[in-house]
């Protein structure tokens, strides 16, 4: 995204500031993205691990009806 340029009659303070405040904004934001992707790395085990525990109770049923 291009960013557009600054009117040349704000006051300087008055940039810093705005700067500042974008500068929060993003960093809030990626503050909620990443806690979103570590809960998703969270579910994502437990459906795995979950899923490996199905398994190895499929493997076991199946070689305790063989014997």
């Amino acid at each position: 995204m291009k960013r557009q340029p600054e009117p040349p009659d704000r006051d300087a303070a008055i940039h810093a500031r705005s700067r500042m405040e974008a500068w929060g904004k993003r960093r809030i934001a990626k503050d909620i993205v990443a806690r979103g992707v570590r809960q998703r790395r969270v579910l994502a085990r437990a459906m795995l691990s979950g899923g490996a525990a199905a398994a190895i109770a499929t493997v076991a049923t199946l070689f305790e009806s063989a014997l």
